[in-house]
């Protein structure tokens, strides 16, 4: 029960939630990201003037806000400079250069500048022998161009739009998001064309978007390395209050100071985290001038389900069953207060550092776990807990499954007749 001097009548009336969790929603106040969000002006004020900028590259773990990063530059780019935005997202390997040109001639439609597809190519030729010498006759069809590599296609594309754009002092912006799932030689392609651009000082803004794999030597595409690298974290800890207070404080029902350091340490700062606490945070306190403590931790009960049901149990259900038992020891080392390093973790498991490292890899490359580099930790706060209670329950219906079979094994053999003795000749 909240205290009762916290009520207030006048605000009875439900009132809109400035909070919005979900993945790839912007939130109300984009916290904690100036120095990204300056860069990203910087460059397209560059571009703007005629000169192509250095790409941008975002990288960090799933649920950070690279996507809403990315949206919100584009947006910048279009109240300041008109500016379109070229958008694609890397389904699979093989997917990113025929969505660009998708998304390249949609941009060119919307300027009024789109050319045919195909033009005129000779679909047969014949020669004829005569007496009065030779002909030739040749039959033309209009018809889809001749293939080409892909780096021919997208600088094509990309030069098209850059020659329209450069006349109207409005930069292109192109994002490219999932950037880690794009195959190496896609990356290598567009990299190329990139290359082409800056030598023509294309009005064009580039920023990627991905996991931390984008780090790894075997994705490494040169033109990308000279990139602006920016590392998207978890908020820290005041750029967490400002996201909780600010939004709150604008609709009209302030949190008190011992509710917002509640929340901060509660959601560890991770983005959409701060957004689901913060909706239920609001939506409980409904009726009350102030989000008070009580409010706060009230929050806690139904942010922590939608966060286990949904979040947690994805990623825990995308882990191997090899995955699932270091996510295990990662949890039983951090809740002994241990450091997680790849020794204690491995201790837990009773087997060499280098014999489990593949599995703390391949959770890093999913997003599931993060590194300092010396020590591991659970990407989303909180979910060191549950995965404790969800191995911990499969330990059990193992055991339990073992002991059933156990039983019926011994069932079957009791319910068996024995073999009738020989008879001795009585």
């Amino acid at each position: 029960m909240f205290v009762s001097d916290c009520q207030d009548p006048g605000l009875s009336a439900p009132s809109r939630n400035p909070f919005r969790p979900g993945f790839n929603r912007s939130p109300q106040l984009l916290a904690g990201r100036d120095e990204i969000l300056g860069a990203a002006r910087s460059a397209l004020a560059e571009a703007a003037s005629g000169t192509m900028p250095t790409s941008l590259m975002l990288v960090g773990s799933r649920g950070v806000g690279k996507t809403v990063l990315l949206r919100e530059v584009a947006d910048i780019a279009g109240q300041h400079y008109g500016s379109p935005r070229l958008r694609v997202e890397v389904t699979s390997p093989g997917s990113f250069v025929p969505h660009l040109l998708h998304e390249a001639a949609l941009v060119e439609q919307t300027l009024g500048t789109t050319r045919p597809a195909g033009g005129l190519h000779a679909a047969s030729a014949t020669i004829r022998a005569g007496v009065a010498g030779v002909g030739a006759e040749v039959t033309l069809d209009r018809s889809a161009a001749p293939a080409f590599p892909d780096y021919y296609l997208i600088r094509d594309a990309l030069a098209r739009l850059a020659e329209t754009l450069r006349t109207t002092g409005s930069p292109l912006v192109v994002t490219v998001d999932e950037a880690q799932v794009a195959s190496r030689d896609d990356l290598s392609s567009f990299a190329a064309a990139l290359q082409y651009g800056e030598e023509e000082d294309w009005p064009v803004v580039v920023v990627l978007a991905g996991l931390p794999s984008m780090r790894d030597p075997g994705r490494s595409v040169t033109y990308f390395e000279r990139s602006n690298w920016y590392e998207v974290t978890s908020l820290d800890r005041s750029a967490t209050i400002e996201a909780l207070g600010v939004p709150a404080q604008q609709a009209g029902r302030p949190f008190e100071p011992a509710a917002l350091q509640h929340l901060a340490e509660r959601t560890g700062g991770y983005p959409y985290a701060v957004q689901l606490y913060g909706y239920h945070a609001w939506s409980v306190s409904e009726g009350h001038g102030r989000i008070t403590l009580a409010h706060a931790q009230a929050a806690a009960g139904p942010a922590n389900t939608q966060l286990e049901q949904g979040l947690y149990l994805s990623r825990w259900n995308q882990a191997s069953r090899r995955e699932q038992e270091y996510l295990a020891a990662v949890a039983a080392v951090i809740a002994r207060g241990e450091s997680a390093t790849a020794t204690s973790i491995a201790a837990q498991l009773g087997r060499a550092p280098k014999e489990v490292a593949v599995y703390r890899e391949r959770l890093i490359a999913k997003g599931t776990l993060v590194t300092d580099g010396r020590q591991s930790a659970f990407t989303v706060p909180g979910m060191a807990g549950f995965v404790q209670r969800t191995a911990a329950a499969a330990r059990r219906r193992g055991a339990g499954g073992d002991e059933e079979a156990a039983r019926a094994i011994h069932s079957t053999q009791r319910g068996r007749r024995r073999p009738r003795p020989p008879d001795l000749g009585r």
